[in-house]
């Protein structure tokens, strides 16, 4: 993986953004869900999108978590 990013998108939904050499596989992607279900502590609907890039904030600085849930 060369660079990632997490948004969460609602209560119950987070978006892994990827940006890698090669897409994941499903089983891959399934391993993936399962350790940030754990890692969160919560079984989250995430989806995966794959990205050339991830910007940046404003600031400069790379998030590599993002909360759009207020």
């Amino acid at each position: 993986m060369v660079q990632f990013q997490i948004v969460r998108r609602a209560e119950e939904a987070l978006e892994m953004k990827l940006v890698v050499r090669r897409a994941l596989t499903n089983d891959e992607e399934g391993r993936l869900t399962s350790w940030l279900r754990e890692r969160f502590q919560y079984p989250f609907q995430i989806a995966f999108t794959y990205h050339d890039e991830i910007p940046r904030a404003p600031s400069g600085k790379f998030l590599d978590y993002i909360s759009e849930v207020e």
